[in-house]
């Protein structure tokens, strides 16, 4: 008769595991969602800083220029060798100082990135609390 209580116990919380087997899972943090915000709020702070100087910075952006390459080869005997190549194509290259904007173009920009902001937040409206991050509102 010792057993009694046990099985009563084991009968009483077996229905409850079954039931907590069950439950819907807790909702997941959205990286991807939150990599977009992220993404899409650099190019508004981007767009708003060219827009407010009345030019683009040239470190990000990028222009044609000659593909030129070099290697170094160890080859049969311990001979080393060395190359330069140009393919004769262009490949890209960072340019560099101010570049000149058109500020109707610029704010056209701006206003889709905050639409497609705003959009990708409607979609996945608790996205950044899920993930515990905290973006600045645009």
């Amino acid at each position: 008769m010792r057993h009694a209580p046990k099985r009563r116990v084991i009968a009483v919380l077996a229905p409850l595991a079954l039931l907590a087997a069950c439950a819907t899972p807790p909702p997941e943090c959205r990286t991807d969602t939150v990599t977009r915000l992220r993404s899409l709020d650099a190019l508004i702070a981007e767009t708003e800083g060219n827009l407010d100087r009345g030019f683009a910075r040239g470190d990000g952006a990028t222009a044609a220029g000659p593909r030129i390459s070099t290697g170094v080869c160890l080859g049969s005997g311990g001979r080393i060798g060395m190359s330069v190549c140009s393919s004769g194509g262009t490949g890209r290259v960072p340019e560099r100082g101010p570049r000149a904007i058109d500020p109707a173009a610029e704010r056209a920009k701006l206003e889709s990135l905050r639409a497609s902001r705003a959009r990708l937040l409607a979609a996945d409206p608790n996205a950044l609390a899920l993930c515990g991050v905290a973006l600045a509102g645009r």
